[in-house]
């Protein structure tokens, strides 16, 4: 598994390795990555608050949420096709 910034947005690339689940620590914010059904995102805001989408990418109000480590992110579950 692989994070990479693109136009200041975080993404997950899956293919960077074989590991089916994989859990750490970026900028203080757990993130868990996991094979499931289809690409998608859910993050967990420290209010309690759930966002889900489509894809592996996150958008740059929340990639910048998490890089100035606001405390606003909780928890990020990625699913990997």
């Amino acid at each position: 598994m692989g994070v990479r910034v693109e136009n200041d947005c975080l993404s997950v690339n899956p293919f960077l390795s074989t590991e089916s689940d994989v859990t750490f620590t970026l900028c203080t914010v757990p993130i868990e990555i996991r094979e499931g059904v289809d690409d998608g995102i859910r993050v967990t805001r420290s209010n309690g608050e759930l966002i889900e989408m489509n894809g592996l990418a996150l958008d740059a109000e929340l990639s910048t949420e998490i890089f100035g480590r606001t405390g606003a992110i909780g928890r990020i579950e990625v699913t990997v096709k």
